[in-house]
């Protein structure tokens, strides 16, 4: 009787050693982080997709601002040139005696002025889209930079769930073995207990 115990409790001991060499890696229930394996992986694809479609926001985006841009090359000189004729407009409108003609000056000085308001109120407007262009570039490119950071969490967390996982496969082979032998052990103690009885 003491030859099975003292081999119960050495193969205790080697499973313990075992389990002590095998360092900070859980246990883990095996379904559980495979489950979570699969939630990481599609919550993943899923950071992947909205990436793509953030990235081709960003091009989108690119290209209204570079139509903007051409579009301030246009009128930006239109702008110039109506401003300028608006002030010379002014001068001569100052020395215009005949009342006909100055009727006709303040005809155009009030055309120029509501073609000058509106032509700035362009440019005001183009400027306000490029910015808000630009702000919602750098939020898309934040958001794939927090989602690229959570896909990274995730695969470290996939390969620890993996190793955890391996950990735990191991201990059950180790403990299948453990008990198989506990059991045989057992076994030959019965026979030997029904032979001596």
């Amino acid at each position: 009787m003491s030859r099975l115990l003292i081999a119960v409790t050495a193969m205790l001991i080697a499973v313990a050693a075992v389990d002590a060499q095998d360092g900070e890696l859980p246990y883990v229930d095996i379904s559980s982080a495979q489950e979570e394996v699969s939630r990481i992986e599609d919550a993943n694809r899923e950071r992947d997709a909205q990436n793509a479609v953030l990235e081709e926001e960003i091009v989108s985006l690119r290209e209204e601002i570079r139509r903007a841009r051409l579009e301030l090359v246009e009128v930006r000189p239109m702008l110039d040139r109506v401003s300028v004729e608006l002030t010379e407009l002014y001068e001569v409108n100052s020395r215009i005696v005949d009342e006909s003609m100055q009727e006709r000056s303040r005809a155009v000085i009030g055309r120029a002025r509501t073609i000058k308001s509106r032509l700035e109120d362009r440019v005001e407007a183009l400027y306000e889209q490029i910015q808000a262009f630009q702000e919602e570039i750098a939020a898309n490119r934040r958001r794939i930079r927090i989602n690229t950071s959570r896909i990274a969490s995730g695969e470290e967390r996939i390969i620890y769930l993996e190793a955890a996982v391996e950990h735990t496969e191991a201990q059950r082979r180790r403990l299948d073995r453990f008990i198989r032998n506990v059991d045989s052990i057992l076994s030959e103690a019965e026979e030997y207990i029904d032979l001596s009885e």
